[in-house]
């Protein structure tokens, strides 16, 4: 006998409308795909960009495409992502970096940089230290 689960949403939740009287919420942030939580989720379950491919129906070039930030996947691939890391798409989103705010633009520029040497750490702490005091000054 095939029994049928719900729908896995396919997409963020939309935040609620205050009820009557209450003060409106501040806007809430754009949610976008966010390729460092997908790795961070495979890499936690031991899972292979091959094994996660396999287990969600696509292609492994595409799994690294997407975790690179070189392709943005659609809604439904990102619900069959979801389900084979047993997770909700929603875990799969992140506010979106806004180009005032440095350190969380960096950090999301940062988790998604391949792999640097000690020397390309040490120039890179340089270069955001110097944005870091030129900020404090502005």
């Amino acid at each position: 006998m095939i029994t049928q689960t719900p729908e896995t949403p396919t997409v963020p939740p939309k935040i609620p409308r205050p009820r009557k009287g209450e003060p409106p919420s501040p806007p809430p942030a754009t949610l976008v795909f966010s390729p460092p939580r997908l790795r961070a989720h495979r890499h936690r379950q031991g899972m292979t960009a091959h094994a996660l491919a396999h287990r969600a129906g696509v292609g492994t070039d595409w799994v690294e495409a997407v975790e690179s930030g070189a392709h943005n996947p659609t809604p439904e691939k990102v619900a069959a992502v979801a389900e084979a890391l047993q997770i909700t798409p929603e875990q799969l989103y992140a506010p979106e970096p806004e180009a005032r705010d440095n350190r969380q633009y960096w950090a999301a520029v940062a988790a998604t940089a391949p792999p640097m040497t000690t020397r390309d750490i040490d120039s890179v702490g340089a270069i955001l230290r110097r944005i870091s005091r030129r900020d404090e000054t502005t």
